[in-house]
């Protein structure tokens, strides 16, 4: 038994209302907790610009030293680092394991 005392073709009907009143009810909230979250990583990027701005590793971006990453005598920036001509494919390789 269902509980509810209804017959046969109001049945279905019923239990469609009450599932998609559920469904439904339940995306609101995840769409709702997602507008909260995305609020708070605004505002933490927001809170995070003067230590980000003020680090000394920080360079401004596409400035020389950060696009040439490939020659040993240019500068490279200590924020990014620089990229060995040896290291090509294993820094493939893990981002191809990062998305698949």
């Amino acid at each position: 038994s269902s509980g509810i005392n209804a017959e046969w073709p109001l049945r279905p009907g019923i239990s469609q209302i009450f599932t998609n009143f559920h469904t439904f009810s339940g995306l609101y909230s995840v769409a709702f907790t997602d507008i909260i979250q995305l609020i708070c990583i605004f505002v933490g990027l927001i809170f995070s610009i003067p230590w980000m701005t003020g680090h000394d590793a920080v360079t401004v971006p596409l400035q020389a030293s950060n696009v040439s990453m490939f020659g040993p005598d240019q500068p490279y920036s200590k924020f990014y680092g620089k990229l060995e001509k040896n290291d090509v494919g294993v820094w493939v390789w893990k981002l191809y394991q990062l998305f698949f």
